[in-house]
């Protein structure tokens, strides 16, 4: 018999008598539209700016409640288990931490929402908590599968569009500028945005389904999986290399060097070295149409991060000023990383304890004018989201980040140790590659789901096959209020 609270109907007790296989398939599905959607929702502001960045924001917003529901679910069938509770209450503690620093930052509406264009205030720190949760309580390998193809897909959609920005079709049909096709005194280089609003970014997310792809093509039991994420990871290396950042480059690096490694340690098929060949020659095809001027007009291929950090920000976005270049060299990128690092010490300095509120990171940095644009040197985003969240939310945020990240990597090591689950293993792989381009990188609407889900699984419980489940939902001792009836 269905159990029920209070003797109200079975039909209004659906959570309560909810299997872990329903559970499971219902969250993989909210986590599949969560890598995906906000890419999607870009698609209008790609198209027209009239838009703004509205749908970007609901696309979130839609993804965020969705993972409320089922991170709900998840607290009320008691699917958090003790070995969960560092990452948890890292997590949590951030989003405590997060409202002390909103009541002190410069823009409380900001801190809120985010700012125009971003839309990471806290807020948003929350819908990822849930994503965090959600995630965290899958033990159905099916729903791992689920999570790993829309990785990949979520690569797949933009890559599509990035190849109609690098061959310049977006302008034939749409009003939109596209700010990364032209660099003073450098020449169209054309670099692809994709649906993430800045190569940068596009640069992140490509590196995490490019990392899922060329696993997942080494080590995945299914054929068709195999050769769909072969395909993928051919696709991912060279879009990557259009987006002419360190960051790309160093994505590539990791997934190629995981691929590798995967294949000796598990003593794969030989043939699969072939794979990782194909990638690495499809960057380098990238390359020579660079350099050959069949993309863009330059003549050569090089990183531009310095260029498209301001040409985000002050170009697209009028949240920085332009950058100074009696400050630094814009081509060169280790003085770029340097110049925004030092900078952003300077603020926590200033800010250690609560920061300057999440997405207020321009506002100490104004001394020339009130208006933003008009500050020359400044700028809204650092690029080590490590010291974005001590500069933004305070230095006891980022050591709960620290602590959050590094304790879901050692239980996802644990776990994968304990049960030789070779998706887990991925999405282990996948969490590492993010926690390292987080050292040169942001966090983005379009990367942070995908890498909070990872993050969560990697905290999670284990992952099973069969129709045997870790999770065990809420008891109710039925006997007991048959006895006081009695």
């Amino acid at each position: 018999m269905a159990k029920t609270i209070f003797h109200s109907s079975e039909s209004s007790n659906f959570i309560l008598n909810m299997t872990a296989e329903k559970y499971n398939k219902i969250a993989s599905k909210v986590l599949l539209i969560s890598c995906i959607l906000v890419s999607l929702f870009a698609i209008p502001s790609e198209i027209t700016y009239k838009t703004g960045y509205v749908y970007i924001n609901c696309g979130l917003a839609i993804c965020g409640v969705a993972g409320m529901i089922t991170a709900l679910i998840a607290i009320l069938k008691k699917y958090i288990h003790k070995s969960m509770l560092i990452p948890v209450c890292s997590f949590g503690f951030m989003i405590l931490w997060g409202v002390l620093s909103l009541i002190n930052s410069y823009d409380k509406n900001i801190a809120f929402y985010g700012s125009n264009g971003r839309g990471e205030g806290l807020l948003a720190l929350i819908f990822y908590f849930c994503m965090f949760i959600t995630a965290m309580t899958l033990t159905k390998e099916n729903a791992i599968h689920t999570v790993m193809d829309s990785i990949v897909a979520m690569g797949l959609v933009n890559v599509i569009w990035g190849i109609l920005q690098i061959t310049d079709i977006t302008s034939s049909f749409a009003d939109s500028k596209d700010y990364y096709d032209y660099i003073s005194n450098v020449g169209n280089i054309n670099a692809a945005s994709g649906l993430c609003q800045s190569p940068m970014f596009l640069a992140m997310a490509l590196s995490l389904a490019l990392m899922t792809a060329i696993t997942g093509a080494c080590i995945c039991e299914s054929n068709g999986r195999r050769l769909i994420y072969t395909l993928s990871a051919i696709l991912f290396s060279f879009m990557i290399m259009f987006t002419y950042t360190a960051l790309g480059i160093c994505g590539i690096i990791l997934s190629v060097i995981a691929g590798i490694a995967l294949i000796i340690v598990k003593k794969k098929d030989k043939l699969n070295f072939s794979k990782i060949g194909c990638v690495i020659a499809s960057s380098l095809l990238a390359v020579l149409l660079a350099i050959c001027n069949a993309v863009g007009n330059t003549g050569e291929y090089r990183t531009y991060d310095g260029n498209l950090m301001w040409l985000d920000s002050y170009n697209r976005l009028s949240s920085s000023g332009i950058y100074d270049a009696k400050e630094i060299n814009i081509k060169s990128v280790p003085e770029v990383y340097g110049f925004l690092t030092k900078d952003t010490l300077d603020i926590i300095k200033q800010y250690p304890l609560l920061g300057t509120g999440e997405d207020n990171l321009i506002y100490p940095q104004i001394k020339q004018s009130y208006k933003i644009i008009d500050n020359i040197g400044t700028f809204d985003r650092n690029y080590n989201e490590y010291l974005y969240t001590g500069a933004t939310r305070g230095i006891p945020s980022m050591i709960a980040l620290i602590v959050l990240i590094v304790s879901s990597l050692a239980i996802g090591v644990k776990t994968v140790k304990r049960n030789k689950n070779e998706n887990l293993l991925i999405i282990l792989l996948v969490t590492f590659c993010g926690a390292i381009l987080l050292l040169i990188g942001n966090s983005n609407i379009v990367f942070s789901p995908i890498f909070w889900i990872c993050t969560g699984i990697c905290a999670g419980a284990d992952i099973i096959k069969g129709d045997e489940t870790t999770i065990k939902p809420v008891q109710i001792n039925e006997n007991r209020s048959t006895k006081k009836k009695k």
